[in-house]
């Protein structure tokens, strides 16, 4: 807990050991994309400026320190829209090369605990529960911040400008294992303070059921909820 919060302050590392073999500086950032992808990535960046999780253009040039790596866009699972993807990868000095394999695992709630928490409601109660439901965080990695030294290697080149990129990215070795630690005390706070039994969560997603079959009027999304 007191890590997660130290962090959420002051920005999250990444588990890296930077080679020293290494340059300080690089520009690697040059890849051929579509009018589309161009399009959908100019969009995200007005997006992300708005939401300040990227910087205001600092010119066209890297400072002392900086990386910035390839971007692509590429389609959604099961979807048509299309999501901005930095490539931590791209070769030859890549920045998942400083981070150990292991620091990129961690253990999901699955469907099988989900199945072993309905049958244990089902023995309890006599019934199965009369809801599932499932809460999806929006942006989930980009909800979190990355420490500033670290926010250095994550910039980002378009249209020749240069941006920082400051939260957590998808294509980062480290980011399942820093997003389910943030995950995990938050199912805990759900669980311990707020009660609610049997709440799981796989990366972005909390499940779990209600045997209450009243729901509540949510007047946010005029709609209602367990």
């Amino acid at each position: 807990m007191d890590s997660t919060c130290l962090s959420l302050r002051e920005g999250f590392w990444p588990f890296a050991h930077i080679n020293p073999a290494d340059p300080t500086t690089l520009d690697s950032s040059d890849c051929l994309l579509s009018d589309e992808a161009m399009t959908f990535i100019h969009n995200q960046r007005d997006l992300e400026i708005a939401e300040n999780r990227y910087s205001l253009s600092f010119g066209q040039d890297l400072l002392p320190g900086m990386y910035s790596l390839p971007i692509s866009a590429v389609p959604k699972l099961h979807s048509m829209n299309l999501c901005l993807i930095n490539d931590h990868s791209a070769s030859p000095h890549s920045l998942n090369s400083w981070i150990n394999k292991s620091d990129g695992t961690i253990r999901l709630d699955n469907l099988q605990d989900l199945g072993t928490s309905l049958c244990g409601a089902c023995t309890c109660n006599g019934s199965p529960p009369h809801w599932l439901f499932k809460s999806d965080v929006s942006v989930a990695y980009h909800r979190l911040p990355m420490h500033p030294l670290w926010q250095l290697k994550q910039v980002v080149t378009i249209d020749g400008q240069q941006h920082i990129d400051r939260c957590m990215v998808f294509r980062s070795r480290s980011s399942p294992h820093i997003w389910c630690t943030f995950m995990g005390l938050v199912t805990w706070i759900g669980i311990h303070v707020y009660l609610i039994k049997d709440l799981l969560h796989y990366m972005d997603d909390c499940v779990s059921f209600d045997t209450n079959p009243m729901l509540e009027y949510y007047i946010p999304y005029d709609a209602y909820y367990c």
